[in-house]
């Protein structure tokens, strides 16, 4: 089940009653904007704009579909609260915005329209604007609140709408539940959170293929390294038998040790498994928003930079500064966790300041600090204050799990790999096999032969 799919159960395990006080809290301005968004979700191939705020005759909303055959443009008139036909004002109220709609620039030809649309499709800052002159081919009524039978005939009878397309808070609720059902848990948090997961998920080798990254995760293990150690039966015997742990154990490991060393050789998967925990605390995030109560509670969020990007930057502001949220959402966000990848990656000459700056954006953050590295000189003694963890090569049955989710149905290739592996396995049991994402990611020839 993908996130959206789990925003669609958890709205509708929401009484009907609370996602109806929800909707209807909304002033009409916010609502115009969680409309769009809505409408855009339906119908994404669509292009929809919101053309001026309340208290205006016109259109609130203008949607515009534009294909081989002809343009179709629709406009949405918005109203919060009840509408009933017994109050003869606020019916009559809709009806002349309906009826303003409907005769403005009714003389316009065809082709005049065309060269309006193209123009805004082509510069979408100029949407709005250009969009709230078009001639309409209809008009729906889209009322936030209960619109009585009586007050639906008289709209019919009196104006160009049908019945279908007066719309209502039963409409809505429906519609937001099914198709953006973040509108009821806080929709700008989890929009943001979502955005950050979509980022982090197709930053990979096979990203331009819409696949997604935790699609072929395959979760390595990690333990406590012993420090330097001599080559003998003992040490051998002690690293033999050293606890292994799932990498996301880390996430708990550092909450308890706040600061943590994570070395690997080259290509082992640092990185990428970098960017899964990263994932599944934006997802920890989500979801303790979906189960909140009613009061906002502070927003705990990752924040993962490379190495080189700390050196870069001069102060935490700066650091942070690409994260785009508005004031309010940066309000109740607290950083609990700085990651800070790949040191190695930075000139030798730099380490120690990347190493200091990191430490000391972490103190100034009051965050946890993860940071990963190849075994260089400047970790060969363990930093003060940090706990060292060694991300492990796969096994041979990793390796497979990861395989099969890279090959999917390409049976005959998987049998033959299975084949190899288990032959390799049976002649040396004990010696893990070293095999990871990016070593599996670097020859272009393996992916055409996989047809990946």
């Amino acid at each position: 089940m993908d996130k959206q799919e789990e925003l669609v159960q958890h709205a509708k395990a929401l009484s009907r009653e609370k996602r109806l006080s929800i909707l209807m809290a909304f002033p009409e301005t916010k609502l115009h904007k969680h409309l769009k968004s809505l409408l855009e979700s339906m119908e994404p191939n669509y292009t929809t704009a919101i053309t001026h705020g309340a208290n205006e005759l016109g259109k609130d909303l203008v949607i515009v579909k534009k294909d081989n055959i002809g343009i179709d443009v629709t406009a949405i008139v918005v109203k919060c609260g009840n509408i009933k036909g017994t109050t003869a004002g606020e019916v009559d109220q809709v009806k002349g915005e309906v009826k303003e709609i409907l005769k403005a620039g009714e003389v316009k030809k065809l082709q005049e329209i065309e060269s309006q649309v193209n123009q805004a499709l082509e510069h979408p800052a100029e949407i709005a604007t250009i969009f709230r002159g078009l001639p309409v081919d209809k008009v729906i009524v889209i009322v936030a609140g209960h619109f009585s039978q009586q007050a639906r005939k008289r709209l019919v009878a009196e104006v160009r709408v049908n019945h279908e397309d007066i719309r209502d808070i039963e409409w809505l609720i429906d519609k937001f539940t099914d198709h953006y059902p973040q509108i009821f848990f806080e929709q700008e948090v989890i929009d943001f959170l979502q955005d950050q997961i979509n980022q982090l998920e197709v930053k990979h080798w096979l990203g331009g293929k819409r696949i997604n990254f935790s699609d072929y995760y395959v979760e390595p293990l990690v333990a406590k390294t012993l420090g330097p150690q001599k080559l003998d039966a003992r040490s051998l015997d002690a690293l033999a038998k050293r606890e292994r742990l799932p990498f996301s154990k880390l996430k708990e490991i550092i909450d308890q040790n706040r600061r943590l060393l994570l070395v690997g050789d080259a290509s082992s998967g640092k990185s990428g498994a970098l960017v899964r925990l990263a994932i599944q605390m934006l997802r920890d995030a989500s979801a303790n928003v979906l189960h909140g109560d009613e009061k906002k509670k502070p927003i705990e969020m990752p924040i993962l930079v490379s190495a080189r990007q700390v050196l870069d930057t001069e102060s935490v502001e700066s650091l942070l500064g690409a994260i785009a949220v508005t004031s309010e959402l940066k309000s109740r966000m607290v950083l609990k966790t700085l990651m800070v990848d790949a040191l190695d990656e930075v000139p030798s000459a730099n380490r120690q300041e990347a190493l200091e700056k990191a430490v000391r954006f972490a103190d100034e953050l009051n965050a946890n600090l993860l940071l990963t590295s190849r075994k260089i000189e400047i970790l060969k003694n363990i930093p003060k204050g940090f706990t060292e963890y060694e991300l492990l090569p796969f096994q041979v049955s990793q390796a497979l799990r990861l395989f099969e989710k890279l090959v999917g149905d390409n049976k005959d290739k998987l049998k033959v790999l299975k084949s190899g592996l288990e032959k390799i396995q049976f002649k040396i049991p004990m010696v893990p096999l070293s095999l990871s994402y990016s070593s599996l990611n670097l020859s272009r020839r393996r992916r055409r032969s996989l047809h990946l």
